[in-house]
């Protein structure tokens, strides 16, 4: 499941008459299976998101259905689980759970589901459910340093009280990917359910499918080296269209600029042969080193799309991990906002 925007998934339940409860992990210590921020959505007989699976989610599916049974809106239940002898885990940790029950929507869901991208959720902990406040980083509700906005999500402890501090969507990272051929297709379909917003080009139109995920923008243009100088310079780019003299024309563009993370579909030879006609451009020696060829993690010779998809969603996921963006989770933008 891609979560986006958990409140938007509340919404839609109460619309069709559900009653639900979420279940936020508030806190970890040690060894334990999702990390803080983690939800799962809990009606009488579904479920939907995870908070790590096994005999955890189990026992907080039963307390949320529990608390559904007898029903009050806004009920708000923080719980505390050892996930060794007790729910017999072998994490070894402890996790802080938060069940809250909705039968109408209260307007910071609304307001969590209208808001900008880069807005955050502030939550008090306080039994009721209904405190909460959407805002953007400069203009928070209470007083918070700049290293309360690092490490998010987490609980901050205000006088007598307790906040749970997020982000309101998941930090989705930018790619643009250039070919709409049998291994795009597959890259995306991969990527789908994955923290990455793609921008996905190519110069022929009946090569898209109908139908796109929601995190997907396609942009149809003849002229693709010109259209790699708008490349946001935090975003990540995959290059693998029908023609090597494009790909290498895009590249060439990309590598003038500021690219995060450039990846190159292609043998070591293909690598060979464009670094050196990638220096006879012009391009700097460093510049051109920074360009990925082959791409995908090293080990796996399958050539499928599907196989090759997974390998190279795999290596972008690492390589948003080593993002420092990725790392601090936006922490340095915030982090200006509030001083």
């Amino acid at each position: 499941m891609t979560w986006g925007r958990w409140p938007a998934r509340v919404r839609e339940r109460l619309a069709r008459g559900e009653n639900v409860a979420v279940v936020t992990v508030l806190n970890i210590a040690g060894s334990a299976p999702r990390s803080a921020g983690a939800r799962m959505i809990v009606g009488a007989d579904s479920a939907d998101g995870t908070i790590g699976g096994g005999n955890l989610e189990f026992a907080a599916a039963a307390l949320a259905r529990q608390l559904l049974a007898d029903v009050e809106h806004g009920r708000q239940q923080r719980e505390h689980y050892g996930l060794g002898p007790w729910l017999m885990q072998c994490c070894g940790g402890a996790v802080d759970l938060m069940v809250e029950t909705f039968t109408t929507a209260p307007a910071w869901l609304q307001a969590a589901v209208d808001a900008p991208q880069d807005s955050l959720l502030l939550g008090e902990l306080r039994g009721d459910g209904e405190k909460k406040t959407v805002f953007a980083a400069g203009a928070p509700p209470i007083e918070l340093s700049a290293e309360d906005y690092r490490g998010l999500p987490k609980i901050l402890r205000r006088g007598g009280g307790d906040y749970f501090l997020e982000h309101l969507a998941p930090r989705q990272t930018p790619l643009w990917l250039f070919g709409a051929g049998h291994v795009g297709k597959a890259v995306v379909n991969a990527l789908a359910p994955l923290p990455f917003t793609i921008t996905w080009l190519d110069s022929r139109a009946g090569m898209f499918p109908h139908a796109l995920p929601s995190t997907v923008t396609k942009l149809c243009t003849g002229d693709l080296p010109a259209a790699a100088k708008k490349i946001p310079p935090d975003a990540f780019a995959l290059v693998m269209t029908h023609s090597h003299p494009l790909d290498e024309d895009i590249c060439a563009q990309l590598l003038q600029g500021k690219t995060a993370w450039l990846g190159l579909i292609g043998s070591r030879t293909k690598q060979r042969r464009f670094a050196s006609r990638l220096k006879k451009r012009g391009i700097p020696e460093s510049k051109v080193q920074s360009l990925t060829c082959p791409i995908g993690l090293p080990g796996i010779s399958d050539k499928t799309p599907a196989a090759i998809a997974l390998s190279v969603a795999a290596q972008l996921l690492m390589e948003r991990e080593k993002s420092a963006g990725a790392v601090a989770d936006g922490a340095e933008k915030f982090t200006r906002a509030a001083r």
